[in-house]
């Protein structure tokens, strides 16, 4: 009988990009990863380094060329300073991947040239996006004064200006929940036709474009999956019942696709990440047993008759570590009527510049019948607008299609 690790146990760790993930148990039998450390040195990442503003004076005047080299970091977080580079039909380099996940799409600021004064007006284009910038990602309390006419940049100003960009910019792609909002963008419930081998649907989602969509990405917002089984009864329904809890919603960012309970395996795959071909971006925990009645876990199924000996209220057996044995009991590991495993998978591609997620249930490992409805809600997480002065930051929101409804594959 293999030894099953108990859930949350270190596995093994690696790079992908500039990210550490890890590799955890998930208590029965397999794996799920979770991040470690954004931006890691280990992997390549290399921490950008702002030379200091020196002057003779606190309150000397700002050269042109800081104040041209501010402006550009605040297009690049406010605005959009790397429009076109995305997507590709090939693998993503962490470079690449990098550039794509700057900016808001945003109004970006002109640069002065060596004719133009550095006027209260100018300087306030700078201050108004910075407040809103620190404001949005909750990354300071501070907040930047607007300058007045007649008023100096001076050093002191510059330096508080840049400590407070360069903290928001260090949170370029979160947002502080207080400005977001949830809404249910559609529910689409299979035709609860009894199937045993795999059930699939595909949707879409159009932002007006792709930079519009990584303008919303990029800001915080996020796309939700939420899936259940109901009306059903038998073997099959409880395992996909019970997958479909055990995982959790599940979070698309510019980051990944993965599950708010750390269940499953994220391929860490975001928006900055997907190209023009499909590819998988979220395995679901594993649904196993035999094919008697007993449902997940099984007759004789790993961790004793009838499964694990560990269960939640819904009678969904509980990874080993969390109230699950471990042990193989009557029947052992794969008992009677032999051990195999159902998941969902998903995938994701940009389709004519279109957003497009195909969602596959695979039960034919186990080969039950499956009953009941499969329902899939899918929501988003919008970032709202904001205003500061004359400055106004809204972001896009998707429209949804259903390209291929709930069919046996």
């Amino acid at each position: 009988m293999p030894h099953v690790l108990p859930v949350g146990t270190f596995i093994s760790e690696e790079c992908i990009g500039y990210d550490r993930w890890g590799r955890y148990a998930d208590g029965y039998g397999g794996y799920y990863t979770q991040l470690i450390e954004k931006n890691a040195i280990v992997c390549g990442y290399v921490p950008r380094l702002r030379d200091p503003a020196t002057f003779a004076d606190p309150d000397e005047k700002v050269e042109k060329s800081w104040f041209n080299e501010m402006t550009d970091d605040v297009n690049e977080l406010f605005g959009d300073t790397h429009a076109g580079e995305g997507p590709t039909t090939g693998e993503t380099s962490p470079e690449l991947e990098d550039n794509i996940r700057w900016g808001w799409g945003g109004a970006n600021i002109p640069a002065i040239n060596t004719s133009q004064k550095i006027t209260a007006t100018l300087t306030n284009e700078i201050v108004n996006r910075i407040n809103i910038s620190t404001l949005r990602t909750n990354s300071s309390d501070q907040e930047l004064v607007v300058v007045a006419r007649g008023e100096k940049m001076t050093e002191n100003f510059f330096d508080t200006a840049i400590t407070l960009l360069d903290g928001a910019r260090e949170k370029r792609n979160e947002v502080d929940p207080a400005y977001t909002q949830l809404d249910t963008l559609a529910t689409y419930d299979s035709s609860g036709t009894v199937w045993s081998h795999q059930l699939e649907s595909t949707i879409e989602l159009n932002f007006g474009g792709y930079e519009k969509g990584r303008h919303f990405f990029n800001a915080g917002g996020a796309i939700r999956f939420v899936f259940s089984q109901v009306q059903g009864y038998g073997a099959g329904y409880h395992i996909w019942r019970c997958i479909f809890r055990d995982q959790g919603t599940l979070n698309f960012t510019v980051e990944n696709l993965s599950s708010v309970n750390t269940r499953g395996i994220t391929q860490d795959r975001g928006y900055a990440k997907i190209i023009d071909i499909e590819q998988l971006l979220y395995t679901s925990p594993s649904g196993s047993g035999g094919q008697s009645y007993g449902g997940y876990g099984g007759y004789g199924g790993y961790g004793g008759y009838g499964g694990y000996d560990g269960h939640d209220a819904y009678g969904c057996p509980l990874p080993y570590g969390e109230g699950g044995s471990g042990h193989g009991g009557y029947g052992g590991y794969g008992g009677y009527g032999a051990y195999a495993s159902s998941r969902a998978k998903i995938y994701g591609e940009f389709h004519n510049g279109n957003l497009r997620f195909r969602v596959l249930l695979d039960n034919s490992g186990m080969g039950v019948l499956v009953r009941g409805k499969t329902r899939m809600v899918i929501s988003k997480t919008q970032p709202t607008a904001l205003t500061e002065n004359n400055v106004t930051l809204t972001l896009p929101s998707p429209t949804i299609s259903l390209i291929e409804d709930w069919h046996l594959v």
